[in-house]
């Protein structure tokens, strides 16, 4: 069995996984688990999408009859225990479906401008987009895009001393680079899944912008997934799209450093393009 199928396979066992139904053949998910970032990945994705419907259901009036409607739905996509990603679509679907007929649209989009639940845009995320473009976009979406920001927030210092000695630099350097009219309104160490990152998130009306940086696993390439751009000092920038979300990035050998925003395409770009020098020396130093 090669490694192509031995990621099919387990993909395929995943939610029996996740429901402790899968018995002897736990052991072996559990050693691929331990070799395959993206594996890896996919399950703490599920879990975390999982748990956010089970959140959003929690409580709700919710149809007698929804349950089996629901199934249905979904039933037409064939076997949810053999998923692929490109079935994840159907469950932005149902979970839209879920929401609305249970009376939580309105409820779950705080801070989301098109209207859509964190839940089906995470869902969306899973299905149309690969998996280290998906790294950088989960984080934006669950802790920037669907949070309230008062109109008065922490000063500068104050959010700067959050990320650490090591990490404080990193609200300076969005402030002064990044596009014009975005402030500074949030930064922080945050989870999603088993990924941890650090996030420092400007604004200003309706744009949205976050500078992600987690660290990189083994065998992780952004020059595997997305497309080069241009190189600063020396480092390569990728560039892709997902909806109205412009993303940047660029990976040092210990970190992926991705900037997300609704600003233009070059605005974006030419954004992490100046910030690049300074955060290299950020990561040169904690490296030490």
């Amino acid at each position: 069995m090669n490694e192509t199928q031995n990621c099919e396979w387990v993909e395929s066992k995943m939610d029996l996984y996740m429901d402790r139904e899968l018995g002897d053949e736990a052991n072996a998910v559990e050693q691929h688990l331990a070799t395959c970032t993206e594996c890896a990945e996919t399950l703490a994705f599920r879990q975390a999408l999982r748990q956010k419907v089970r959140s959003a259901a929690d409580g709700a009036p919710v149809p007698g009859d929804l349950a089996a409607r629901v199934r249905t739905r979904l039933d037409t996509q064939g076997s949810f225990r053999s998923w692929t990603s490109r079935h994840w679509s159907a469950l932005a679907a149902a979970a839209m479906f879920v929401l609305v007929a249970g009376g939580l649209a309105v409820t779950q989009t705080s801070g989301s401008r098109s209207g859509v639940p964190e839940v089906v845009m995470l869902s969306q995320v899973f299905a149309q987009t690969s998996s280290l473009l998906r790294v950088g976009l989960q984080d934006h979406i669950h802790c920037a895009r669907f949070q309230s920001y008062p109109a008065q927030g922490p000063t500068l210092e104050a959010l700067a001393a959050g990320l650490g000695p090591d990490f404080r630099d990193l609200v300076k350097i969005v402030h002064d680079h990044a596009p014009q009219g975005l402030q500074v309104v949030e930064a922080h160490r945050c989870a999603f899944g088993t990924r941890k990152y650090i996030h420092v998130v400007a604004r200003h009306g309706e744009q949205l912008l976050s500078l992600v940086i987690t660290e990189r696993g083994s065998g992780e390439s952004l020059g595997n997934e997305l497309k080069s751009v241009l190189s600063e000092s020396g480092v390569n920038l990728y560039a892709a799209n997902h909806a109205d979300f412009q993303l940047a990035a660029f990976e040092t050998g210990q970190y992926l450093t991705y900037l997300i925003s609704n600003v233009s395409p070059s605005e974006n770009v030419d954004a992490l393009r100046a910030m690049t020098p300074a955060l290299r020396e950020v990561f040169r130093k904690a490296e030490i």
